[in-house]
């Protein structure tokens, strides 16, 4: 019995350290400020990053990125003769200004992605030295989480800023390793590698969760929960059909996104929640909300 208990501690005692060490992982994968992520689709490997700063993404644009690739085969013998192996022959940036007016103009998000890098943004009248410097490094700002938002909705934007990239070179079930860093040192700190590994197989489509609706006289009230989507999801459309079996139809033109906004009152806008209110002439419909990603 006694050996029985000295066993049982051990195993929670490994236990422990295992889910100490994952979430060590996991923590420093949080606090990288160069992320990487990518999926299987089509016979292909698509790859998107973005850097977790404005200084940081400024700087990446002049430097470029480099992406390689370590092929990872079962064989442990053939695994040790492989070596990363880049996926273009020079750094990767944001296309010049002349390559965007033909691509961008029936996408919306590739239009914005643009003035992000090249539009001209008047500055406002300050009374100030001061407070011309804090407009300044808020365009920035804005700027830079536009050109984010702007990669996140469309796979045109995310090339023509230099924050994608599609692997065509790939075997279906082969093991890969990928990663990207900056191509020349920053002056504003080091921008880290980050990485990513990959089996080449078909992933299932995802589905958003924590939808709740909440049915009022001829209106349905609508909200997500963000938080526990912001992983898989960036932007929202949300569908309605009066049968099971549909057909749905799309409520919003342009996809959702959640931002937080203290000027609400109440909890709303600071709740990490979507809300939406759908005012229809029945009481009782079906919702569909079909998550974007990239």
């Amino acid at each position: 019995m006694s050996h029985l208990k000295y066993f049982t501690v051990f195993i929670l005692i490994l236990s422990f350290g295992v889910l100490a060490a994952q979430s060590e992982i996991d923590q420093q994968i949080q606090d990288q400020n160069l992320h990487l992520i990518g999926k299987y689709q089509d016979g292909k490997v698509i790859l998107r990053w973005a850097p977790t700063s404005t200084q940081l993404w400024e700087e990446a644009n002049q430097s470029g990125y480099i992406v390689e690739r370590l092929y990872v085969p079962l064989d442990e013998d053939e695994r040790s003769r492989q070596t990363f192996k880049p996926l273009r022959p020079e750094a990767i940036r944001p296309a010049p200004a002349e390559d965007w007016e033909a691509l961008t103009g029936t996408d919306d998000a590739a239009a914005a992605a643009f003035m992000t890098l090249y539009g001209e943004i008047p500055m406002p009248n300050v009374p100030d030295m001061i407070s011309q410097i804090k407009m300044q490094n808020e365009l920035r700002n804005n700027r830079y989480f536009f050109a984010m938002s702007a990669a996140q909705l469309s796979s045109l934007a995310a090339d023509l800023l230099g924050l994608r990239l599609e692997d065509t070179d790939v075997q279906a079930g082969e093991r890969y390793l990928y990663k990207v860093y900056a191509a020349s040192p920053l002056s504003e700190g080091q921008l880290d590698t980050a990485f990513l590994y990959l089996v080449a197989e078909e992933s299932r489509l995802l589905s958003p969760i924590g939808l709740e609706t909440e049915s009022g006289e001829k209106q349905v009230h609508i909200s997500l929960n963000t938080i526990i989507n912001e992983s898989h999801f960036h932007a929202y459309y949300l569908e309605r059909a009066e049968q099971p079996d549909g057909p749905f139809i799309r409520l919003n033109e342009m996809p959702m996104i959640y931002l937080e906004n203290p000027n609400v009152p109440g909890e709303e806008g600071r709740d990490g929640r979507l809300h939406y209110i759908d005012s229809v002439g029945v009481n009782y419909l079906l919702h569909c909300l079909p998550g974007t990603v990239e």
